[in-house]
């Protein structure tokens, strides 16, 4: 324990050096800087919850505090345990997934969030050690860029659900007809499920699939100490429970109160401005 303990810190000054190092930056990056997403109204219902987002973006984009925290455990505890604490790469987790390749046969990744969000941005899915590597200096680099908040809300708004969905908020809506603000905990451990595979774990292609990954992710929320192993086991035994598409057109929770309210900001102010001026609407 003690030796990997010492390989894992040697790595991250490695890592550290390079990244100091002058013209260590990648052109990347500036499009990460500049990075200013339009403005969108946000519906609050009387206890402070997110029901829903006015946006005149078809990816709808959220910031940290938008973002259920239930859905926040579950993808960190399911995909980067460590991710609040490393510095972009986890020498940690590499040292994990190369002892878990050895001995268990297996076929883990390392990638952190951070990691996963870099190869998002740049399009760059080779499989060699020069992209890896690349990734890795990119993914430091952006956590001296934005906070970790910042970072997971970027990750969130551009993660791939299935289903040709985008972002949370728009897989919620998708799935589940609501705003991600209504997300219940076996919500957001199914969408925090979906990434690691999307067509495998398509909750409509493949729900049995997506049943026992979801199950997955409430079990290492419970490891992880965010929920209870009492919740996990409760909430394991819960169908899967999706939109169906084939009826009528499903609308956000509390559909008929958001209509009206959308209805009359529309009237008073004129839609545009309502779906670009940032407004919060507290009901």
């Amino acid at each position: 324990m003690g030796s990997s303990i010492v390989l894992g810190c040697l790595v991250g000054v490695v890592f550290a050096l390079f990244i100091l190092k002058k013209g260590a930056e990648y052109p990347e990056l500036e499009v990460l800087r500049q990075h200013k997403p339009k403005t969108f109204t946000r519906v609050y219902d009387r206890q402070g919850n997110l029901i829903d987002i006015f946006s005149s973006e078809k990816r709808i984009l959220l910031d940290f505090d938008d973002i259920p925290i239930n859905f926040v455990h579950a993808l960190v505890a399911v995909e980067d345990e460590d991710f609040f604490e490393h510095f972009g790469v986890s020498p940690f987790g590499i040292l994990s997934a190369i002892k878990d390749n050895l001995l268990k046969n297996s076929r883990r990744g390392a990638s952190t969030l951070t990691q996963q969000l870099v190869k998002n941005i740049t399009k760059d899915s080779r499989n060699s050690y020069s992209r890896k590597f690349k990734e890795q200096l990119l993914a430091v680099q952006l956590e001296t860029l934005f906070t970790k908040q910042e970072i997971f809300a970027m990750y969130a708004n551009e993660i791939a659900l299935g289903n040709n969905q985008f972002g949370i908020e728009a897989a919620a809506r998708f799935y589940f007809g609501k705003s991600v603000g209504s997300l219940n905990l076996v919500e957001c451990a199914t969408l925090a499920g979906v990434p690691q595979a999307p067509s495998r774990f398509n909750p409509y292609a493949n729900p049995e699939a997506c049943t026992k990954r979801r199950n997955i992710v409430l079990e290492r929320m419970a490891q992880e100490g965010y929920i209870s192993f009492d919740e996990a086991k409760t909430a394991k035994k819960l169908p899967l429970i999706v939109v169906d598409h084939h009826l009528e057109e499903s609308k956000p929770s509390a559909g008929h109160f958001v209509d009206k309210v959308r209805e009359y900001l529309f009237n008073k102010f004129g839609e545009e401005r309502v779906r670009s001026s940032g407004w919060d609407v507290h009901t």
